[in-house]
Order: C-alpha cells, then structure tokens, then sequence
C-alpha cells in the first residue's frame, strides 16, 4: 500500500480544521471575531478591527460590547459621528455597560454637549456614587460650564485616596486656575508630579503652566525631563528650540533645530516645522531658505507654498504673497486638486486686502466651479457682497454658511452685519445671539453685538455688551481699553478714565494705559496734563514713535507748530513705517503752502508705502495744482489712477483724478470724473466749484451757474472760494 505524502496530509488536517470552525455555534464565531478584533485594536490595526466587529455585531445584532469596542474604533479612526452612534447602540442594550457610558460621556463633552454628557455620568453615580473616572469625568464637564465650585465640591470625595491618577491634579489644576489662585496651581501640579514623576500629561500641564508664566527657567527643566523620557520627540523639540530662542539662547535652539532636520531630511513635516518655527521667531530669511529649498525637491506640496506666502505677507510684499500661490496654481495635475483650490482661495484674500474686488470674485467663482459647497469660498462671496453693499447677496452666503457649519462663527458675525446692512438690526442681534450660545466666550461676537447696538443707538445694551467682554477676561487690556473708549466716546470722562487707570495698573499695559489717558485729558482740554501723561509713558517705553507722534499732534493743537514739526521728524527717525506721522507733517507743510516739501515728502512716504491711497490722492492733487509741465501732469494722473484703483469708491479720489484731466487739458475726461464725484459728495462745496470750473469751459453756462452758486451758498469757507467768487462775480452775477 502506498504512503500518503506529506502534502496530502497538511491539506486535509486544514480541511477539517475549517470544517471544524464551520460547526462552531453562532456565540464561539462572535466571540472569535470580537476578541481578535480587540487584539487588532490593540496592535493599532484600527481598519481591519473595525471589520471584526462588524463581522461579531453581523451574527449577534444586540451584542452590546462589539457596538462599545466598534465605538472605540470609530474613536481613534477620528469618526465621531459613527462612533456616537455605535456607543449609544451599546449602552442602550445594556445600561449597566459602565465603560461604554464613560466613552459616551467623554463623546458628549468633546462635543460641548455638556448636559447630556451629565445625564451619562448620573446614570453611573447613581449606582457607585464613588466612580473615580465618573467623578473626574463630571468634574470636567463643570470645568467647561466654569464652575469651579461644583468642580471642587465632586473631587472632595476623592481627596486622600490613595494612588489617585493624574487626571484629578489635572481637574483640580483648571479649577484653581478658573479662581485665578495661581500658586495653589503650581502646588497642586507639583503635588501631581510627585506622584506621577513619569506622567507626560502631568509634564505638559506644568509646561504650559510655567510658559504662562513666563518662568522660561523652570519650562526648559521640564521639557529637558520630558525628552528624556522621550528621546527626539517633535513637539518637545520645538517647544524647546522655541523657549531657547525666547531666552536669547541661539546657539541651542540652533542645535536642536539642526537635529531635528537631521534626524530625517526627507521628512518634510520636520522641515516645514523648522521653517514655520523660524519664522515664528522672525528669522524670516533663515525660514525662506528652508522653505525654497524644500519647494525645490517637492513643489507639490502645498505647505511650503502657504508658508512662503505668508513670509511674504509678514514682510508687506502682497503680491509677491499672491504670486507664489499663483506659480503653484499654475502646476496644473503636478499638484493636488484640493490644495489649488486652498491656493485660489488665499489668492482671494490677499486681492481683498490689495482691494482687488473683482480680482476676487474670478478666483472665489473658480473654486465653485470645482466645489460647488466650498465653505471658504462662499464666505469669501459673502464678504465681498457685504464690501459692495448687497445685503441680500450676503445673507444668501453667509446664511449657507451657517446651516452646513453651524459653529462657523466668522459666519454668523457676517450674517448679522449683512441684516445690520440693511438696518434689520434686531434680526442681526437674534443672530448674534444664537452665534453666542455656541460660543459663549467668544469675544468677536460680542463685538459684533457691541457695533450693532451702537448702530441702533442702543448705548445701554452696549455698554452691557462692553462689560461683559471685560467679564470674559478681567485683565485683557483690549477689553477694559474697549469699555474706556466708548464712555469717551459717550463724553463719560471720569468712567473712561477710570478704565485707563486700570489698564496703567498692568504693567503689560502700561504704555496703553499713558496714551489713553492722555486722549482723554486732551477732550477736557487739560492738554497739559496730556502733554505730561505722553512723556510719561515715551520714558517708560524708549524708541516708542506713537508717544512722540501724539506729542507732536498736541503741541500741533497747542499752535507750537515747531515743536509739533521736529516731534514727527522725531518719530519718523525712530520708525520710518509711521503712517500718521508721515502724513500730519505733509499735511502742515501744506497748510503753510510749503509744496515742495509737501510733494517731496509725500514722494518719499509712496515710495515706502504703495498702499495709501490718500498721499497719492493729495500727492496727484499738489502736483496738478503747482506745476503746469506735462511730465508733471502726467506724473499726477499717474498718482491718481493708483488712489482710484486702491480707493475706487472714493468721491475726493474721483475730484482729483477729474481736477488733474482738467489742468491736463481734457475736459470730457473731467466732467465725466468730477461728476461721479459729486453723485458721491453733493455737499463738498470744492467739488462743485471744480465741476463749475469745467463746466465753464466746456461751455456750459447752465450746468456752471447752477453749481457755482451751490458752492458759494451760505457763508461756509473752502480753500477755492475767491476762484469761485470771482468766476461767479465775471460772467455769472
């Protein structure tokens, strides 16, 4: 007889070990599917484990425990919806189910949906009143809601227990910081540490704590722990770096951010992150060398582009910022779909900033044309309604916004200002309202709800809306500077200056607090005491060019005009990017038609600043009031048509732009442009003295009477008033 080979054998051992499973009953396969799908979500094989349960819950529909763990896949797949779904499944078929609860709860709170992550936790504690992770859960769920009182009256009945676990220095931690008792925190975080000398978390919080605090010492010791405990970490390395680079340390911070890179030079993340950190620590050369270098061997990769752009943006070069976006759009199918349509977006931004509105509308339609529900591009599309006055546009978008993305609060803000647009004020504030609701901290809302009661010349719900800014932070400067603003806008000079002594009381606002007072005293024209309070805060913060400024602009008031003069050259020399200091001093040589130095300066500030409308408005008007040349004209119509396309709504623009046709000799041209000006300004009496002017010459003597004699009604002065007398007295009286 012959012998069965080998072969033969193994295959028929493994027939019967499957005919062997196929006789298991219904719970064995369960059972078998559920336990190696844990051991798969251990290993970290989320997908394939999610698949066992599946397969578990397939056999066993009400198999309570594979819905919990199907939960937990869900969890870490970063699946929320569906891993609601699957924990509910769970602990609705068994309630006693107290893990599942627990990550049910945990789900409800990450949600803000504190009540019902509440309602999970009571469920627990009603059975076993001493549930540690309840308690510390619930605990969590008062933190959000601010009570610390409710938060420390739970972890009373887990002080003095032995081995408790770092979550509960963590809770108590937040709850002391909420009451402001600073040291009782670092005690407790310490406290916690002890216990935990190895806790990441505990770690990270006493970081964060001393980071806050500004203790730079103390944070490197404990991220210098924490990479020891884990050698080359990321995060750590560039919290480090970061705090090296804060403490002047450059040489370590160098180190580490040198290793980093050469831990993994093909790792792109750890590039992108020292050039981001860089640029952070504004080494922006340093950080765009990175960046170009890494374009250069991946120009696919968006990052880097968004990142260039933003160094450009950081250093006023906007269309540079545009251009590098537009050279990545350009890469066509080399590039990412999603990341082209992020580039247009962006490309939309910066051409609102540059005032580019049309510009905007093209790329904003473009990424619709692609993703029809594009998010970012229909706020975009709200927001350049709401620029060009359409309401109703707005509204459609913004409102779009908001019901796909509900906690979209940029959103809601332009929801409320499109209503406020067309003056549907309540209806503004019910949205703000609803917006503040989800977002109960949110300072931008209720500064939307502050302009919106101002509009409606609601002052007391304003100043209801200041306070409870102030309430969200007591020591933000911003709000309490907020709150003295508008009772000086509201002529309430003690209140507002009780606000400003509050801000001088903080060291970090100190300065703030010396400027304000001094607007404050300058409105009750103790201008002296201005004076003093201005010399008081330049002392205290040296190289400051908006002290010297604000000096200069009160000895102006005083009518010290050389004094006032050499204070903005001051200023100027200190910070050559001081706007307002450039343009009140042109503005004096004007006065003291001193053209020359006027145009000379004006010359000097737009070649700095490209952006600025108004010196090129006044700088095109100087020229075609002072030379006769062509050159010259036409170096004023130059300067014109750069106001106009900055500032294209612009009545003054439209009057220079029209003024500077007519002293060049086309008069159509100045009709047509001074015309629109008036349509904008009827009541500038210079404008219509200047359409006068044209029209005269053109020889329209109906429409020049008419106008004349609007410019010259009543008694009001204007800087072209003879001219306008004396042409009306020659051929019009």
């Amino acid at each position: 007889m012959k012998s069965i080979k080998p072969f033969l054998v193994r295959a028929m051992v493994l027939v019967l070990l499957i005919l062997v499973a196929a006789c298991g009953s219904p719970d064995e396969k369960k059972m078998a599917f559920f336990e190696k799908g844990k051991k798969l979500l251990e290993s970290g094989d989320v997908v394939t484990a999610r698949l066992e349960f599946k397969n578990a819950i397939q056999i066993d529909p009400d198999f309570a425990q594979a819905y919990h763990y199907l939960g937990k896949a869900e969890l870490r797949s970063k699946n929320p919806k569906a891993a609601f779904g699957a924990l509910a499944k769970a602990v609705k078929l068994d309630p006693e189910n107290t893990a599942a609860r627990l990550d049910l709860g945990r789900l409800f709170l990450a949600a803000n949906a504190l009540d019902q992550a509440e309602e999970q936790m009571d469920v627990i504690l009603k059975n076993a009143p001493d549930h540690e992770d309840a308690i510390l859960l619930k605990a969590g769920i008062y933190l959000k809601k601010k009570d610390p009182k409710a938060v420390f009256a739970l972890l009373e009945k887990l002080e003095g227990k032995p081995d408790l676990p770092p979550g509960f220095y963590l809770v108590k931690a937040s709850g002391l910081e909420m009451e402001k008792k600073d040291q009782e925190v670092a005690s407790v975080l310490a406290q916690g540490q002890a216990a935990h000398p190895k806790s990441m978390v505990l770690i990270l919080a006493r970081i964060r704590y001393f980071g806050k605090h500004g203790n730079a010492t103390a944070m490197e010791a404990e991220l210098v722990k924490a990479l020891d405990m884990v050698p080359g970490d990321l995060n750590l390395s560039m919290n480090l770096a970061w705090v090296y680079l804060q403490t002047g340390q450059q040489e370590k911070a160098d180190t580490i951010l040198d290793q980093v890179i050469a831990q993994n030079p093909e790792d792109q993340k750890r590039v992108f992150a020292v050039a981001a950190l860089r640029l952070k620590a504004n080494q922006i050369d340093k950080s765009a060398a990175l960046i170009k270098q890494g374009m250069k061997v991946h120009p696919e990769i968006y990052q880097y582009t968004a990142l260039l752009s933003e160094i450009y943006l950081k250093k006023k070069q906007l269309e540079q910022a545009s251009q590098v976006l537009e050279d990545y759009i350009a890469l066509a199918d080399k590039a990412p779909e999603p990341d082209r349509v992020k580039a247009r977006i962006n490309i939309a931004k910066l051409d609102i900033i540059l005032r580019r509105a049309d510009q905007a509308e093209s790329q904003v339609d473009q990424v619709l044309e692609i993703d029809p529900k594009n998010i970012d591009a229909q706020y975009l599309k709200g927001r350049l309604a709401l620029a060009r006055r359409d309401g109703d546009e707005a509204v459609s978008r913004f409102r779009a916004v908001t019901e796909a993305h509900p906690d979209h609060l940029a959103a809601y803000i332009g929801l409320a200002n499109a209503y406020a647009l067309g003056k549907n004020y309540d209806l503004a504030l019910d949205i703000l309202k609803k917006a503040l609701k989800r977002a109960p901290n949110s300072a931008k809302i209720l500064k939307g709800m502050v302009r919106v009661n101002i509009l409606k010349k609601d002052t007391q719900a304003a100043e209801e809306n200041l306070k409870q800014l102030v309430s969200l932070d007591p020591y933000n400067i911003g709000s309490i500077a907020g709150l003295g603003d508008f009772y000086l806008a509201q002529n309430r000079y003690d209140e507002a200056m009780d606000q400003y002594r509050l801000i001088q009381q903080n060291k970090k606002g100190e300065a703030l607090g010396h400027l304000k007072m001094a607007e404050a005293l300058s409105r009750t024209d103790q201008v002296d005491l201005a004076i003093e309070e201005l010399k008081a805060g330049a002392e205290k913060t040296k190289d400051s060019s908006v002290f010297i400024t604000s000096l200069g602009k009160l000895y102006l008031r005083q009518g010290q005009k050389e004094e006032a003069v050499e204070k903005f050259k001051e200023a100027l020399a200190m910070d050559p990017d001081n706007k307002l200091a450039w343009l009140t001093l042109a503005g004096i040589y004007e006065r003291d038609l001193e053209y020359e130095k006027a145009i000379a300066l004006y010359r000097d500030f737009l070649s700095r600043h490209k952006d600025a409308w108004l010196a090129a408005n006044n700088m095109a008007f100087l020229l075609g009031k002072t030379r006769t040349s062509k050159a010259d004209l036409d170096e004023a119509l130059k300067y014109a048509r750069m106001a106009l396309e900055l500032n294209p709504d612009s009545g003054l623009v439209l009057d220079t732009l029209g003024w500077v046709n007519y002293k060049a000799g086309d008069l159509e041209q100045a009709e047509k442009n001074i015309a629109k000006a008036i349509e904008k300004l009827p009541d500038n009496l210079e404008i219509q003295y200047h359409y006068a002017q044209v029209c005269h010459d053109l020889g329209n003597t109906k429409e020049a009477a008419a106008h004349l004699k609007q410019a010259l009604a009543g008694k009001r002065n204007f800087p072209w008033r003879q001219q306008a007398q004396a042409l009306y007295e020659k051929f019009y009286q």
